[in-house]
C-alpha cells in the first residue's frame, strides 16, 4: 500500500476529501468505543465546570455590590443621627 492509499486518496475512492477522516473515525470508534465515551464524559463535565464557575463569579459579584450597597447605606444611616 502506498502513502496515497493509506489516506483513501486512491483511483477509486470517488467519495469527496472528508471521507477518508470520517473513516477513520467510524474505525477507530468500532476498534475503541470506549475512548469516544470517556472523551464525551469529559467534555460535559467540563462544560458543568466552567458553567459553575460563571455563576459563581456572578454571585461572588453580587455579594460585592450588595456588601458596598449596605456598607454606604449604614453609614448614612450614622452620618443622619449624629
Amino acid at each position: 500500500m502506498g502513502p496515497q492509499s493509506l489516506l483513501g486518496r486512491s483511483a477509486g475512492n470517488t467519495h469527496g476529501p472528508g471521507m477518508p477522516f470520517i473513516t477513520a473515525l467510524s474505525r477507530a470508534y468500532h476498534e475503541f468505543p470506549h475512548t469516544y465515551i470517556v472523551g464525551l464524559l469529559s467534555l460535559m463535565l467540563s462544560i458543568q465546570l466552567l458553567g459553575l464557575g460563571i455563576l459563581a463569579l456572578q454571585s461572588k459579584r453580587y455579594y460585592e455590590e450588595m456588601f458596598h450597597l449596605s456598607s454606604a447605606i449604614l453609614r448614612q444611616g450614622r452620618s443622619d443621627k449624629m
